[in-house]
């Protein structure tokens, strides 16, 4: 889809880390080149842009880990301090754990019975991993988890706010990644067939490159274009009967908050892109003939964050879907939001969407 679509957005099913290992056991150390013997959405996508990926792993800019103590960003850092390692890696839950685990106290505390739902006005600190860990991006329960629930509400009465409240400072604090103008390198490694153009969603006057393919006998010119990406990671979750019911409710509570936030933040990053893209057809258009083509909108490809092995229901994935939608509607900003399956139809997401059109 890389290859067919110009100037499109293309959520990208990561890890927290920003990064699409196969397993928790792979780190940075390992480098890319794994990703093409693991035929799923988020290393595909991370071949298709080949060139963000590699920056991804190992040309970050130390300031990104807050190795830094400078007040601006520079590009100026040693190829020793770039890039993440096993004991250097992002992590977008950062600042949600932040808000989960830090004390709070409004200075008279008031105790009932159950300290779990209590009317207690303080809150103690917390271990940051002490509902779950992070490894090379993929999330570990702990069996703390269960009680995620009760601290959820414990801070809605410290703070004096509603646990609606308290889910929106968490969606807030969630992080995802985001490249634009990703050169998508494909055509640079493919075999050299020639494309029907027809064939190509070229969105009017794209703007092209043509680079040489340095791996042929003969040099070949290539054309290339750009794309932007969003990198999102949904809860790695083991299997359902594997947790007891309160460790799975603790789950669902935490998981339907981070993929209503990623889908709300990629959803914001499309329209963006979209009020770009638009400005961009409109200068076009003062610039050319009377004949200008209407202006079209570009493809915000979304993707199914967290299903398949990562075991989130899909009913969780289809509302955070759809509360996105229905929170950036409010901006009044036309999209084209598509949601990609692969192979074949989901007949659970066309039931849950049935106004939304299926395209081949």
């Amino acid at each position: 889809m890389h290859s067919l679509t110009v100037n499109g957005v293309f959520q990208v099913a990561s890890q927290f880390n920003l990064l699409e290992f196969s397993s928790s056991e792979i780190s940075p150390e390992h480098g890319v080149r794994h990703y093409a013997h693991y035929p799923t959405q988020g290393p595909a996508c991370a071949l298709a842009c080949m060139a963000g990926t590699v920056y991804r792993n190992y040309l970050l800019h130390p300031d990104f880990f807050g190795a830094t103590d400078a007040a601006a960003f520079t590009e100026n850092a040693d190829v020793a301090d770039r890039g993440q390692q096993t004991d250097r890696q992002l992590n977008m839950l950062d600042e949600l754990v932040d808000y989960l685990t830090r004390a709070r106290s409004s200075g008279d505390a008031t105790y009932a019975t159950d300290a779990a739902y209590s009317t207690a006005c303080s809150a103690p600190a917390l271990p940051r991993e002490h509902f779950f860990t992070i490894r090379n991006g993929y999330f570990f329960l702990k069996r703390q988890m269960a009680s995620l629930p009760a601290r959820l509400h414990r801070i809605a009465a410290v703070e004096g706010i509603s646990m609606a409240d308290v889910e929106e400072e968490l969606a807030s604090r969630l992080r995802i990644g985001l490249v634009e103008d990703a050169t998508v390198t494909l055509p640079l490694h493919d075999p050299p067939v020639f494309r029907v153009r027809e064939q190509r969603q070229l969105t009017d006057q794209a703007e092209r490159k043509v680079v040489c393919r340095l791996d042929a006998d003969v040099a070949a010119e290539v054309e290339v274009h750009e794309v932007t990406q969003t990198y999102n990671s949904a809860l790695s979750l083991p299997p359902k009967d594997h947790c007891t019911p309160l460790e799975w409710i603790g789950i669902a509570t935490l998981s339907r908050i981070i993929l209503r936030g990623t889908y709300e933040a990629t959803l914001l990053v499309g329209v963006q892109h979209t009020l770009r893209d638009l400005e961009r057809q409109a200068s076009l258009a003062v610039a050319s003939s009377p004949a200008t083509p209407p202006f079209s909108l570009p493809p915000i490809f979304l993707t199914k964050v967290g299903g398949g092995v990562f075991n989130n229901d899909k009913e969780w994935i289809a509302s955070g879907i759809a509360s996105a939608v229905h929170r950036v509607a409010a901006l009044s900003v036309p999209l084209n939001v598509r949601l990609v399956h692969f192979r074949r139809m989901d007949e659970y997401y066309m039931r849950y969407f049935p106004s939304w059109p299926v395209l081949d």
